[in-house]
């Protein structure tokens, strides 16, 4: 794959990690009412699974996905 897709690839993940969301939202309850560690925690696993999603989609998960309708199901459960 030519290195302007991949560039291209991790520009888009990096834009849809900085979107507000949920997991944004946990991170500031956890640092609001039990500290700065217990976000730090929340932090760190957030950013596990998305590199997980990350890595996933890079080996061609999304690919599978979406040309077999089993793989999706057993995916999706």
């Amino acid at each position: 794959m030519p290195s302007a897709h991949w560039e291209g690839f991790f520009v888009a993940a990096a834009l849809m990690d900085l979107t507000p969301g949920i997991n944004r939202l946990l991170s500031l309850r956890n640092a609001l009412k039990q500290g700065f560690r217990d976000a730090v925690v929340a932090l760190a696993g957030r950013f596990s699974a998305f590199l997980i999603l990350v890595a996933a989609t890079a080996a061609g998960l999304g690919a599978l996905l979406v040309a077999s309708e089993t793989a999706f199901t057993m995916v999706k459960w």
